[in-house]
């Protein structure tokens, strides 16, 4: 018994980030061969972009969502297609017992591009709905604590 507990003591380090406080944003990617922008993913108009989070729990909401869009838009630039789109980009709680890679290929075939079975471990999404006739991008990020809403804000991008 004491030997298990010591063993999930290491898990939980090593899946936390072992003790860091600084947030971790690392890409879900599809495939095994790691390219550049494999974890974006396009379906018609519309793009995907998929993500797990770690160390995260310490920082104010005000602030995740400062560093989530910093993060979003000068990593990996949204570039307005003229075209009608969605695009969003889905965060998930990090950990050792979840494989997100294996279901990426069901998320962005379903209705809201989410993984499926896995809503409790979303932490923020970040979406942009283009219209021909917008000048700018309307960004929403949402906030997520479960199935519970902490934060959604909306910013244009200019």
């Amino acid at each position: 018994m004491k030997k298990q507990i010591i063993i999930l003591g290491i898990i939980s380090l090593i899946a936390g980030g072992c003790g860091s406080k600084e947030l971790k944003i690392t890409p879900i990617t599809g495939s095994r061969n790691v390219e550049p922008n494999s974890h974006v993913y396009h379906i018609g108009n519309d793009e995907f972009q998929y993500y797990t989070i770690a160390n995260y729990k310490h920082i104010a909401h005000d602030s995740l969502y400062k560093e989530l869009n910093i993060y979003i838009h000068s990593e990996y630039p949204y570039e307005m297609t003229g075209n009608n789109g969605l695009f969003t980009a889905f965060f998930y709680k990090k950990s050792l017992f979840v494989n997100y890679q294996k279901h990426i290929s069901d998320a962005i075939r379903s209705e809201f591009g989410s993984i499926y079975g896995h809503n409790d471990n979303l932490i923020a999404k970040i979406y942009c709905i283009e219209r021909k006739d917008d000048q700018y991008p309307v960004f929403t990020t949402v906030l997520y604590d479960k199935d519970i809403i902490l934060l959604a804000k909306s910013d244009t991008i200019k």
